[in-house]
């Protein structure tokens, strides 16, 4: 596997689960 591809899979998922995380703490308030 490439690096390269293997770290746009690794920001991918990372950024996902940020957005996850702010949405959820936006619907708690």
């Amino acid at each position: 596997m490439d690096m390269l591809f293997v770290a746009l899979i690794l920001a991918l998922v990372f950024g996902l689960f940020g957005l996850i995380g702010v949405v959820s703490s936006l619907e708690r308030n």
